[in-house]
């Protein structure tokens, strides 16, 4: 699968859009950071130099829920995720996973936030 900025600027792939525009190419044998990005129900991981998106996590939550934010722990590489349930219920959740895609957990069991939105880490916290 490769990322198609005009479907990411039409919001297929959340926040993708605005930092796909500003990408610079990095230097000859620089390497670069993949980027993480939430279909509805999923965790793509996106090549930094080709645009190559991967699914590393499938659906977590019932095909309805939507994911919302992503934030990557570095120290640790973890990925988390937010998903905001169903808008009318009480069903968010925040979920993490390691850097392959392995070892998905529930942070926040679903209920336990209402439609909880974008996400962030710092200093060992997650806010949401």
């Amino acid at each position: 699968m490769q990322v198609d900025r005009r479907a990411v600027a039409g919001g297929a792939l959340g926040f993708l859009g605005t930092l796909a525009g500003c990408a610079q190419r990095p230097a000859a044998g620089a390497r670069t950071r993949p980027l993480y990005v939430l279909g509805a129900s999923k965790v793509l991981r996106v090549d930094g130099e080709t645009g190559a998106a991967v699914e590393i996590v499938g659906p977590v939550a019932p095909p309805r829920h939507i994911n919302d934010g992503v934030d990557v722990e570095r120290r640790t590489a973890r990925i988390f995720w937010s998903n905001m349930g169903e808008p009318a219920t009480r069903d968010g959740s925040i979920w993490r996973c390691e850097a392959d895609g392995g070892g998905v957990i529930s942070i926040l069991e679903p209920g336990g936030a209402w439609t909880p939105k974008q996400i962030k880490l710092h200093d060992g916290h997650v806010y949401w």
